[in-house]
């Protein structure tokens, strides 16, 4: 129970830290645009685990899974949201760095990143206030949600990576 209310706070700087400029939340120094497309590799990859995550937690939403379990895969997708947004904040301090095709993708995915981690932390946040709801229609519908957002982040950044936008 202390991971899953851990995570919202988790959950809450993350999308409070999108919402800070990149020019007043990074001072370090600015690497060249040669490493966003790694650094697009590195969220692509967690994407792509929190995708795989949501998958299984979209499973229970057909079944009568008890609340540890969901407890458990949130706060495994939390895990991988959570080193999505760490890559996430270096392509942002690098942004003015790349090239429009970057700067053009890093600016699209914001959105779509501070969308997922809202519906996350809400998620997250039914479970704590009432276990006995996890198979009820609302909290089912919170999890597509969860579906329907991280898989949006997943297919933006593939859409990036396959047309070679990034390079």
């Amino acid at each position: 129970m202390k991971n899953v209310i851990r995570s919202i706070a988790m959950l809450s700087i993350a999308a409070f830290a999108l919402s800070i400029p990149a020019s007043s939340a990074f001072a370090a120094g600015t690497p060249d645009s040669t490493t966003i497309p790694q650094l697009f590799q590195h969220v692509k990859h967690h994407a792509a685990q929190a995708s795989f995550d949501v998958d299984i937690l979209e499973t229970f939403r057909r079944s009568n899974v008890n609340w540890e379990t969901y407890g458990q895969t949130l706060n495994q997708i939390r895990k991988h949201v959570n080193d999505l947004f760490e890559d996430y904040y270096q392509l942002k301090r690098m942004r003015n760095n790349g090239t429009p095709a970057q700067q053009q993708a890093i600016d699209r995915l914001e959105p779509l990143l501070r969308d997922m981690a809202t519906s996350l932390t809400n998620t997250i946040q039914a479970l704590n206030a009432d276990q006995r709801l996890v198979n009820m229609p609302g909290f089912r519908a919170r999890i597509r949600a969860n579906w329907v957002k991280i898989h949006a982040v997943y297919k933006l950044l593939c859409q990036c990576t396959s047309k070679n936008l990034l390079a």
